[in-house]
């Protein structure tokens, strides 16, 4: 009789841990290959142009997640969409050269980590539009190629201060990380690829030093090209890239072997 009640006991402790600590086996949450998160704030009419390309060139299981501002919440909100098209109901008014542009997509990381499980995040302009065919092993083929991964594609120099380093190591993550003797890294946020276990070590970090998320998110300076990337290389995992940059405005031409990209920035006036 000892023994059974023993074995009950243990079969409720080990009940209450796999619930509690392995929450994902009790959740029906629905699985994604990619989620791509969009800061909108042009007119629907491109938003649909922008969707339509999405549809025709991303071809393996995706979401989109749309961060709004408050124009294009409300519109959206009359619009229909399909059925993996996600509006973020965070309604984020973002800037040029501000850390809002940033809040969107890390609200729309956690977005992503509340409701789907998923093998890879990416971010894209609310300007980016695909070029080329854009699959599941192509996405492998892009972390085994090991593609612009960081710390290769930019990072902070010391003797070397240009780009927009002046302003961003004054943020308080820059001199978190800097106190702690490791570096910075950057890459154009247009385009950027990691992975599921990055998102959660993003959240994980930002959310436990809150000073620094809200700095990061009220500064005045392009935070977004840089701060997640330096999150995820400096625990232990690595980005990757798939656009053209943040200012080319060219299509891409085809893939190779061994330079593997999807997406390109149309010029500003392009909706116009």
């Amino acid at each position: 009789m000892i023994i059974i009640i023993i074995l009950i006991v243990i079969l409720l402790l080990l009940t209450y841990y796999i619930k509690y600590n392995n929450k994902e086996l009790f959740e029906n949450k629905k699985y994604y290959d990619c989620i791509i998160s969009i800061n909108i704030h042009h007119k629907p009419k491109f938003l649909l142009l922008q969707l339509d390309n999405i549809k025709e060139h991303v071809k393996c299981n995706y979401a989109v997640i749309l961060n709004c501002n408050e124009y294009m919440y409300n519109e959206c909100k009359n619009m229909k969409f399909s059925e993996n098209i996600y509006i973020n109901n965070e309604v984020i008014n973002k800037q040029r050269y501000k850390g809002t542009l940033l809040k969107g997509h890390y609200s729309n990381i956690q977005f992503a980590l509340n409701n789907f499980n998923f093998k890879y995040f990416i971010i894209c302009s609310g300007r980016n539009f695909f070029d080329n065919i854009m699959t599941i092993d192509e996405l492998n083929k892009v972390i085994k190629l090991g593609q612009y991964t960081g710390p290769f594609y930019g990072m902070y120099d010391k003797n070397n201060i240009n780009w927009h380093w002046p302003l961003l190591i004054k943020t308080k993550l820059s001199m978190f990380f800097l106190e702690k003797n490791k570096n910075l890294y950057n890459s154009p946020h247009e385009g950027l690829l990691f992975s599921y276990n990055s998102c959660l070590k993003i959240v994980n970090f930002l959310e436990n030093n809150e000073d620094i998320k809200i700095n990061l998110f009220n500064y005045n300076a392009s935070v977004e090209e840089f701060a997640l990337q330096t999150i995820i290389i400096n625990f232990n995992e690595s980005f990757y890239y798939i656009g053209n940059g943040c200012c080319t405005e060219e299509v891409i031409g085809k893939n190779t072997d061994t330079d593997i990209k999807f997406m390109y920035k149309v010029k500003e006036d392009w909706y116009e």
